[in-house]
């Protein structure tokens, strides 16, 4: 795997960065009140004749359009337009230091020569120093040859060298170097008027051709993970999150410190949710977070060859995309903060089942795979185990805890219920685990093992079914002693299908696998000690010894345990890959042929005698 160069790294991570004050911005425009703040502006200059509904609507367009140019913009696009930001704060900055320096002039009212004057001369020097940097920074921002184009701020000081000049007519002099930097400023906007139409225009056309050659999914996901759309919301969600934790203990005696500490995360997590953007960057975080989580799970089992293979599903998309739903379902940007932690408390204990399940489904195979690889080290052995105690105790004791804080209704009987059928599913894998593990110790191949396993899934997939029909059973109930409600019938179907009837669905076919393995198998004739003499060999599917077997059609001999795990897969045989089931009917066939034959020819027999008789 080769190693991403330093300098890259540093290039996506400004990349990212660049990008992160967009949002900012949005967040800053959902909650500014802009008509009320231009009224109290407008109102002490009586600017009654301007649309302050108008202005307001530009600005926020512009603000709009801005965070959109700052989001889908190239990087080397990105670094001009921070450049000119930049240009554009250090001139105001120029403007403010200008207009403080004349200030402390006329405030000292010292009109004779700077140089006759120490504290005069001092305070003259620094801020000519400070306009001098600002002046090659600006120059060297704009990629300019000619310093002189904004050395306008200047005027105001180097007129103060000259005692002709008075001191109140810095003012006026501070005047024309605002109006020359205006002008400046209006010519660079004329000159550049048409840039943004052409970027338009030229990416419209770029993207079209992409599309035509890529299609449109392709384009939209490749945009996606060029403009690092969830590292961006993740880091700008992470900043307002610290900010937040920062303001309640900075704050002396907030009360929300006398609460425990789950309480004042979910308060942060809530104050941190008050907007569309804010929301997306909370199902980004608990994504990455659910990601990392897996991936550490998959360390911890599995080293690190457990990072070579990722599954879609264990990249955490799941837990982020269903965090969204939930509070987009539930309204939880139009609730107040109290409701906002309490659904959000909710919401996020179903990501954290969620989780779990996954955690699960990532440590099954691996305890699996311990007892088919035959690998006795017992550290391995023990931390897998560990794993799976605390899969089967921690969602036990998350419900106690949710149980004791809630009332039963059945939003969180369907979370409950999620909890322990995890804790079955584990259950279920660790007595099939032992099972396995006790089976490799033994010297003969264990002929009822295969009916356990079974048995032990099937008690496990009939405790979840039954689980899913009471939960099924209370909300109907609930649905019928109360309110009716959309979003309710809502969860009750979605349950009816994915933990109803996909379950028994797959019971259902479960069953009929094994049972039409079952019958195929003992519909096969057995093998005498003879013919397993004769063969004088070991079962082609387990490789051991032969005591007793059954003979396929095809004149092979196996077990009839290893034949009917292997007739679940697939009906051909292990050997000569012909079709078992084929086989064996053309063979009843064949039987059934030379009977009617053979009887047939009985009646040709008969048929002469009776001519020969007459």
């Amino acid at each position: 795997m080769e190693i991403e160069p330093a300098t890259e790294r540093l290039k996506r991570l400004a990349n990212i960065l660049l990008r992160v004050p967009a949002v900012f911005l949005l967040e800053i425009l959902y909650h500014a009140d802009l008509v009320n703040i231009l009224q109290r502006e407008s109102a002490p200059t009586q600017l009654v004749f301007i649309d302050v509904g108008y202005v307001a609507r530009i600005l926020q367009f512009l603000g709009y359009v801005s965070a959109f140019l700052v989001q889908v913009l190239s990087f080397e696009q990105l670094l001009k337009l921070y450049r000119y930001i930049l240009t554009g704060m250090l001139m105001v900055l120029a403007h403010y230091l200008s207009s403080k320096y004349i200030d402390n002039e006329l405030q000292a009212g010292y009109n004779g020569s700077i140089f006759s004057n120490s504290d005069t001369f001092q305070m003259w020097i620094l801020f000519f120093s400070v306009q001098i940097i600002i002046t090659i920074l600006c120059t060297h921002l704009m990629k300019m040859k000619y310093y002189f184009m904004f050395m306008a701020y200047l005027l105001p000081l180097l007129s103060r060298l000259s005692t002709v000049i008075p001191l109140t007519e810095l003012r006026t002099v501070q005047t024309f170097a605002m109006a020359f930097t205006t002008l400046q400023l209006a010519f660079f906007m004329i000159q550049h008027v048409c840039v943004p139409y052409n970027m338009a225009i030229a990416g419209y056309q770029t993207l079209q051709e992409y599309m035509e050659v890529y299609g449109f999914i392709s384009v939209i996901l490749a945009m996606y993970s060029r403009f690092f759309i969830p590292a961006v919301y993740l880091i700008s969600w992470l900043v307002l999150f610290c900010f937040q934790i920062h303001a309640y203990f900075s704050t002396k005696s907030h009360p929300i410190l006398s609460e425990n500490w789950a309480i004042i995360l979910l308060a942060a997590i809530a104050d941190c949710c008050d907007s569309p953007w804010s929301l997306v960057g909370l199902c980004y975080t608990v994504s990455y977070v659910a990601f990392l989580t897996l991936t550490m799970c998959k360390v911890y089992l599995q080293g690190l060859e457990g990072l070579v293979n990722h599954n879609m599903l264990h990249r955490g998309w799941t837990e982020g995309i269903t965090l969204l739903l939930l509070a987009l379902q539930t309204g939880v940007l139009e609730m107040k903060r109290l409701q906002r932690i309490f659904l959000l408390g909710i919401v996020l204990f179903v990501v954290f089942a969620s989780t779990i399940q996954s955690m699960h489904e990532i440590t099954e195979p691996v305890l699996m795979s311990l007892t088919a690889a035959h690998n006795y080290n017992p550290l391995y052995h023990l931390r897998v185990l560990a794993m799976c105690l605390f899969l089967f105790f921690f969602p036990l004791y998350m419900t106690y805890i949710v149980c004791t804080f809630f009332e039963t209704e059945f939003w969180l009987l369907i979370i409950v219920s999620s909890c322990v059928l995890t804790s079955i599913q584990v259950l279920a894998s660790t007595v099939t685990y032992a099972l396995f593990m006790i089976d490799g110790y033994r010297k003969e191949p264990w002929e009822n093992l295969d009916d356990l396993v079974y048995f032990i899934k099937a008690f496990c997939r009939v405790l979840e079914f039954l689980v899913a029909i009471s939960v099924l059973l209370y909300g109907g109930m609930e649905s019928m002693y109360s309110d009716y409600s959309i979003i309710g019938a809502s969860v009750i179907v979605v349950h009816c299908y994915f933990n109803v009837w996909q379950r028994a669905q797959m019971g259902w076919k479960s069953f009929l696998l094994r049972r039409d393995a079952m019958r195929k198998v003992n519909s096969l004739p057995h093998a005498t000690q003879e013919e397993i003499d004769k063969l004088n060999d070991v079962c082609a599917i387990c490789y051991q010894d032969l005591k007793s077997a059954r003979i396929t059609p095809c004149q092979h001999i196996f077990h009839a345990l290893c034949l009917r795990k292997w007739l679940y897969v697939q009906d051909k045989c292990p050997l000569c890959h012909r079709p078992i089931v084929t086989l064996q009917s053309e063979t009843e066939h064949e039987n059934t042929a030379d009977d009617v034959n053979v009887g047939n020819n009985h009646n040709f027999e008969a048929a002469d005698r009776n001519i020969d008789g007459e």
